[in-house]
């Protein structure tokens, strides 16, 4: 399967040897449900394809950097501005390549109960794999 060029927004934590990227979300309360308590965050990569942790759906992407843009300037990010092992986190924004996913929504399955149906961002396409290439955004 081919890939297509897009964006995403994600959260940096130092702490570690390097910098790691993660989804700008996931993580957040309004990634939690009671039932499946704190999502599980994908750690992406320059150069790397991720994919979907095990029992997750698809990955989201934008399509455009309008899209990705406009999110992530509207986004109230003060309630992850937190400290991680002692740093502020910094959210990014990266040109990527994804493979799109057939699969209709975003998902978390965990023992029986699934959570999907997310109300998503204008320009998110669901993605099987990401790769980031460059960061066009601090």
């Amino acid at each position: 399967m081919g890939y297509k060029v897009g964006y995403k927004v994600v959260e940096a934590r130092k702490g570690y040897v390097n910098e790691k990227y993660f989804s700008a979300v996931v993580g957040k309360k309004w990634a939690q449900t009671p039932e499946l308590g704190l999502a599980k965050s994908v750690e992406y990569k320059v150069n790397e394809w991720v994919s979907p942790n095990s029992g997750y759906g698809p990955l989201a992407v934008f399509r455009e950097d309008v899209d990705a843009r406009y999110w992530f300037n509207s986004m109230d990010f003060s309630e992850c501005m937190s400290t991680f092992k002692g740093e502020f986190k910094k959210f990014y924004i990266f040109k990527c390549r994804y493979r799109p996913s057939k699969q209709e929504n975003l998902f978390i399955k965990f023992l029986n109960l699934v959570k999907k149906g997310w109300e998503l961002p204008s320009g998110t396409e669901k993605a099987c794999s990401v790769m980031l290439i460059e960061r066009i955004r601090a």
